[in-house]
């Protein structure tokens, strides 16, 4: 958060290497900047430092949201609303899915006769197990194709109009025990330019 204007944040780590990867970041201005600072100001309280609170005056139902995975699990939460609520596509890129309840959730949206696009990470072992689970389902499935880098989102757009973006994946620890930090909101303008920026990594990665 810069001056209490304008904020950063997304899936990007901050490494010499990071800025590589294939991954997601969002530049926010307005009520959600306040609210980033009640986060960070209450984490610092968490550690002990003697700070002033920051007060969290984000209108009811303002966008986007901000869920936090701790210390409630909103995150996942508002995974499972989303797909839940799905009428007409979901597209997904993903770092590593574990999670069995959106697992199941994205089974459940194939079923119900949506197209279910998942573009996982190559190098984590773990998501070999959810593709196996997913693409028996109907869910279509690839590794991402890469030369070197890490896809290393957490993003998923539902319906063509609805984003997730964020430091989250979709595991038990990123929802549960992590401290994660995700945006979920409406914008037909950049959920067109993420889809867009997703059918050409799938094209890639066939």
């Amino acid at each position: 958060v810069v001056d209490g204007s304008v904020a950063y944040f997304g899936g990007v780590n901050w490494g010499s290497s990071s800025y590589r990867n294939r991954d997601y970041e969002l530049r926010l201005a307005g009520p959600a900047v306040q609210h980033l600072e009640h986060v960070f100001a209450t984490d610092l309280q968490r550690t002990g430092k003697v700070v002033p609170g920051v007060p969290d005056t984000t209108p009811q139902g303002a966008e986007p949201w901000l869920p936090t995975s701790f210390p409630d699990d909103q995150i996942g939460r508002a995974v499972m609303t989303a797909l839940g609520q799905a009428r007409r596509s979901v597209e997904l890129e993903m770092f590593v899915m574990t999670d069995a309840d959106t697992i199941r959730a994205l089974q459940d949206a194939a079923r119900r006769g949506l197209p279910v696009q998942v573009l996982f990470d190559p190098g984590q072992d773990l998501n070999q197990a959810a593709m196996i689970q997913l693409r028996a389902a109907g869910v279509a499935c690839r590794f991402y194709r890469s030369s070197g880098e890490k896809l290393h989102a957490k993003t998923a757009v539902i319906d063509g109009e609805e984003l997730i973006i964020g430091s989250a994946n979709w595991t038990a620890s990123g929802f549960r025990h992590n401290h994660e930090l995700d945006a979920v909101f409406r914008s037909r303008v950049l959920a067109a330019a993420v889809s867009a920026r997703m059918h050409s990594d799938w094209a890639a990665a066939a």
